[in-house]
């Protein structure tokens, strides 16, 4: 059923900080983070802060030589 949402243009979920709307609540959440800077994914390497999971997964790669 929640696929089905993203398919009806429907986006109940809407930022109280400015214009922003979204079908998934965790989208929502990660959203939130641009207003708040809030950064809970750590590298455990360098101590880098980011917003997202892809995001440090992305940076790890730094670390590893693997191309992104």
């Amino acid at each position: 059923m929640t696929h089905m949402k993203s398919h009806s243009g429907d986006k109940p979920y809407a930022c109280k900080l400015c214009e922003f709307k979204c079908v998934h609540k965790w989208n929502l959440n990660k959203h939130l983070r641009t207003h708040t800077g809030e950064k809970p994914f750590v590298c455990n390497l360098c101590q880098v802060k980011l917003t997202t999971k892809s995001s440090l997964q992305h940076h790890i790669k730094i670390h590893t030589g693997e191309k992104p």
